[in-house]
């Protein structure tokens, strides 16, 4: 039971941290696309 508790927390938080970069990477392409048009 507490095994798979701490599965799912593991599970949940890298999901997070993917959303966060993909975020990054979102932000970064909209940067340089900004850049080229200025």
């Amino acid at each position: 039971m507490i095994f798979r508790y701490i599965l799912f927390e593991l599970t949940y938080t890298s999901n997070i941290l993917d959303l966060a970069s993909q975020k990054t990477e979102n932000t970064s392409k909209f940067i340089k696309n900004t850049e080229k048009i200025t």
